[in-house]
């Protein structure tokens, strides 16, 4: 299995001053960054970082979130159309960099609820936007993520049995830690982060890396 690790314990959008948290992955022993997706109109700054992960040997899958005004299952058409559209700016962006693989989530507009279960209709908006018949049955990419998403290994998960699972199953895709801390005020607000969860985000990084090798080697 090869391993990564997401860049938002320090920053939602990877520029040049941020250069130092891709070069510390790599020195860790990551084999790929999670390059986060978010701002999308302009490509420099991916073209930019594509060629710093290249030249430090570093792999790359990307992770990007769906708004109100891109929800999937909305019963806006236009809305439908908008998150079709962005998707589509998100592939781009990420075609800069060599993006492998790109996560969620994209099911639905994050942080929004209908107060009610799913519908028949929103069911079939989701199929309409995102199904993708040629993977159904695979499992592609795999987030390493404590329960508090704090250091793996350190909280409730029942990491026996997701291993364990994984091993039998042949998959040899990515493991990539993604874990939330208190440097981006917007998104712990998002993910309900109030405490610090780890003394330094880099020995997150270094023991958390262990805790996947020693699992899943």
């Amino acid at each position: 299995m090869k391993t990564g690790m997401n860049p938002l314990l320090w920053t939602d959008h990877v520029t040049e001053a941020q250069d130092q948290i891709v070069d510390q992955i790599k020195i860790l022993g990551f084999d790929a960054a999670e390059v986060p997706i978010f701002e999308t109109s302009d490509l420099a700054p991916y073209q930019r970082l594509g060629k710093r992960l290249k030249s430090l040997g570093l792999g790359a899958t990307a992770v990007t979130v769906m708004e109100p005004q891109t929800n999937p299952i909305s019963s806006d058409r236009k809305v439908r159309d908008a998150a079709v559209a962005h998707l589509d700016r998100v592939m781009e962006c990420g075609q800069q960099f060599g993006c492998e693989i790109l996560c969620g989530p994209l099911h639905s507009a994050i942080g929004v609820f209908s107060g009610t279960g799913p519908t028949e209709d929103e069911f079939k908006y989701g199929v309409e936007t995102l199904a993708i018949t040629a993977c159904a049955a695979e499992t592609v990419h795999v987030h390493i993520s404590e329960n508090d998403r704090g250091t793996p290994g350190t909280g409730q998960v029942h990491w026996d049995s997701l291993f364990d699972g994984l091993k039998k199953s042949g998959y040899n895709g990515y493991l990539t830690i993604e874990a939330f801390g208190s440097a981006l005020p917007a998104l712990a607000a998002a993910t309900r982060v109030w405490r610090s969860l780890f003394p330094d985000a880099m020995d997150l990084c270094r023991d958390g890396l262990a805790f996947m090798k020693k699992h899943a080697g």
